[in-house]
């Protein structure tokens, strides 16, 4: 199955939203991953802190590359699941 084809059955289940990013959106996005490694790779920080913050970039980092592709999740329970 394609990637549209993935996208397109997470539209048809409510799971994905069409979305046309406001300017500036995607890289908001872009930024706070980009400070989230950052800070997670400071030794002074917890481990858990730096998972956390790592995994957050990661989710910062997927939500731009689907408002790239005209997408977002939705705001419903498990919305991070799709990602």
């Amino acid at each position: 199955m394609s990637l549209s084809e993935q996208l397109a059955n997470l539209v048809r289940t409510g799971q994905l939203k069409p979305h046309q990013p406001a300017p500036g959106e995607i890289r908001s996005h872009l930024d706070n991953a980009r400070d989230g490694l950052r800070d997670a790779a400071r030794a002074d920080n917890s481990l858990g802190s730096r998972f956390r913050l790592a995994n957050d970039a990661g989710h910062d980092l997927l939500t731009a590359k689907l408002k790239m592709l005209g997408y977002r999740t939705g705001s419903e329970r498990g919305h991070r699941d799709i990602l």
